[in-house]
Formats: structure tokens, sequence, C-alpha cells
């Protein structure tokens, strides 16, 4: 899929968060509700969707614009002086075992694009991931304010907020999320000694999860994040404040949101 196809999809996910979230804002009956983290929840992911679209944007009309092929030369290196990226080192071609290295001759301005391109998938995978996991925190604390005192771990978290919510269907959606965050930062590669081999359907699709291999994502990281996890992110969310004992507390305050905090 073409970025121009994912930037039309992040402008219907962005406007999904909103909406959920002003649906949210109506629901909660506390009048400082827009520092809730119930619906701070959903502002914070359409944050996150923009700026991931506008990131898109610049790369398409920007870094990776054929009628702009200079920047590189006449602002990152003159104008900026910044100096030429160091792109690595691959094993040499034809002599295996050996650890004989060899410099990678690339584009110097393309390798920055992809470089651009990696950092930004993993970013919002951690960005996504940390405002979800932030949340349940938030939440499970509002229902019990000594629930993490034993533990910590966002899987222990996460396990017992759905299990109080009677809503363990999402574990797998978390979890599945979880392996491709992780796989994500690991420039693709499936890395655990504990669970060497994992197989599992999601959407429609099975994924293969083997340690020390890449891990070949139906559609593309982007397809797998951007598409499917993060719409189903945003409808888990706006399910479990809802249709759950969340909606009945009076107020979840939005520490990052805090007009009493200096």
């Amino acid at each position: 899929m073409r970025d121009a196809d994912y930037i039309g999809h992040l402008k219907n996910i962005e406007q999904k968060a909103y909406d959920v979230g002003r649906r949210v804002r109506t629901e909660i009956k506390n009048p400082n509700n827009g520092y809730d983290a119930r619906v701070s929840t959903f502002y914070l992911i359409a944050q996150a969707v923009r700026w991931f679209k506008i990131s898109l944007i610049f790369k398409n009309e920007y870094l990776n614009n054929p009628l702009n092929p200079h920047w590189y030369n006449k602002i990152y290196l003159s104008k900026y002086r910044q100096q030429q990226p160091e792109i690595g080192y691959v094993p040499l071609e034809g002599i295996k075992g050996r650890g004989l290295l060899m410099p990678e001759i690339n584009d110097y301005r393309l390798n920055l694009i992809n470089e651009f391109e990696d950092v930004l998938r993993v970013a919002y995978s951690q960005v996504l991931y940390s405002i979800m996991e932030s949340k349940f925190r938030l939440f499970l604390l509002a229902l019990d304010q000594h629930a993490l005192d034993n533990t910590d771990k966002f899987s222990s978290v996460y396990h017992l907020l759905l299990k109080k919510i009677e809503k363990r269907k999402y574990e797998h959606l978390i979890w599945f999320f979880s392996l491709i965050r992780n796989t994500i930062h690991n420039n693709g590669k499936y890395w655990n000694t504990r669970m060497r081999c994992v197989c599992t359907k999601y959407k429609g699709n099975i994924f293969k999860f083997e340690h020390d291999n890449m891990v070949n994502l139906s559609g593309g990281a982007f397809t797998v994040l951007l598409l499917y996890i993060t719409p189903d992110v945003i409808d888990m969310m706006e399910d479990i404040i809802l249709n759950s004992k969340l909606i009945k507390i009076n107020s979840i305050p939005e520490p990052v949101w805090d007009r009493d905090s200096s």
C-alpha cells in the first residue's frame, strides 16, 4: 500500500478517535471530564495518529519529493551543517564465517529517508502502546488503589483489570499488540527465548513468530499496526469505559492534563 493510501486511512482513524472521545465525554457526569483519563485516552490516540499522518505527508512532500532532490545537500548538509550519516557495515559478500566487513555503499539521502520511516514505525508502536498501558494502570487504580501493591508488570495489570470489569475477551488483542510492538522494535525479528515459537490468528490472518527469525507480517508492519491494531485499540477502550463499572466512577484524573499541577 502506498503512503498516500495510509494517509487517507489515518484521517478516518483520527476522526474515529475524536468521535469516540466526544461520546465518552457526554456519558461521564464529572463536570471536569475534559481532564478525565477516560476522555483523554481518545484525544491522545488521535494526536498520535495525526503525528504519524503528518510525518508521512512530510516524508512524501519533502524528503521523498522528486521535485525537491537537493534538500539533503543544500539544507541538511550546507544550511544546518550536519555530518554525513554513518550507514553501517555489512558482511563481505561471498566470504562466510570470516568476520570480514566492508562499508555498505548507499545513497545517503535515501538512507536517511529509510531511517526516518524505521524510527517513525518504532516510535508510533511505542507511543500507542504507552497510551494503552498508562490508561489501564489509571483505570485499575481507580477501581482498587492497592491493586499494584504486589506487582506492577503490565501483563498483571491488564489481566487483573479485564477480569475486574469482565472484559477478558481483549486479552488476545493486547497480547498480539505486544508481539507486534516487540517485533517492530527488533526491526522485524521476533526475539523471545522463553516462547520460541508462537502461532496465532488475527483479522483472519495467521501470524507465526519464531525466535531469532524475521516475521512475515501480512500486508506489512504499517498495515498491521495502523489499519488493524489501532482501530481495535480504540474500540476496546470505548467498550471497557462505556460498558463496565468504569463509567460509574466519578473521576479518574488525567495526570498529563491536571490543571492543578505546576
